[in-house]
């Protein structure tokens, strides 16, 4: 596990494994927590073999975020990471202080607020469309149409205005493919704003 340039240890840091699919048959299945030391190492013992979600948590506020996950040779942010040895190596957890915000208003043709509507920002790349993902963010505006989505990783994302939207629907790749060409592109570098102002049908 690495960190950026400042050290963690005052904010304190556990490494967790979670199954992706809880067994209670299977009393070893996790989760399983470890602390990394002063150099920022970290090992899991013992871990039964599947598939587990990987996540670095605080105990208290640093300003750090979980930004990838890495192994040997390829990115496996916002993935399950699959484990068939007993203990778990290799893996390379990389922190930021560096977070995206968009913020704007989502209004009618008509220039009146419209809050009805959900706001979803979701990564481009396909691989991030999972409930795993940090990459899935979304929100509501309030009654005068103002919103603001932060925490935002680095990277592309597609901007989309949903009416009616059955919570957790975004999770689905499908239902993403389905809203995608009535999306927008919007590209954060670092620490970014982004202001946008929606429009949408009059009701």
């Amino acid at each position: 596990m690495r960190s950026p340039e400042r050290p963690l240890e005052r904010g304190g840091l556990d490494v967790r494994l979670d199954p992706a699919v809880p067994d209670p048959l299977t009393p070893y299945s996790g989760p399983y927590i470890t602390r990394p030391d002063a150099s920022g190492q970290f090992l899991l013992h013992d871990v039964f073999p599947g598939k587990y979600r990987l996540s670095a948590i605080q105990r208290q506020a640093t300003g750090w975020f979980q930004d990838l996950t890495t192994i040997p040779g390829a990115d496996v942010s916002g993935q399950l990471v699959d484990v068939k040895g007993q203990d778990v190596a290799g893996l390379t957890v990389t922190l930021t202080d560096q977070r995206g915000e968009i913020s704007g208003s989502i209004m009618t043709e008509k220039g009146e607020p419209a809050p009805e509507y959900f706001i979803l920002l979701y990564p481009s790349d396909e691989k991030y469309w999972s409930s795993y993902s940090l990459r899935l963010r979304g929100t509501r505006a309030n009654q005068d149409g103002r919103f603001v989505i932060d925490g935002v990783p680095a990277g592309t994302y597609r901007l989309a205005r949903i009416l009616d939207v059955e919570f957790g629907a975004w999770f689905d790749p499908a239902y993403l493919r389905r809203i995608d060409p009535g999306a927008m592109t919007v590209t954060f570098a670092g620490d970014e704003k982004k202001t946008v102002n929606l429009r949408v049908p009059d009701m």
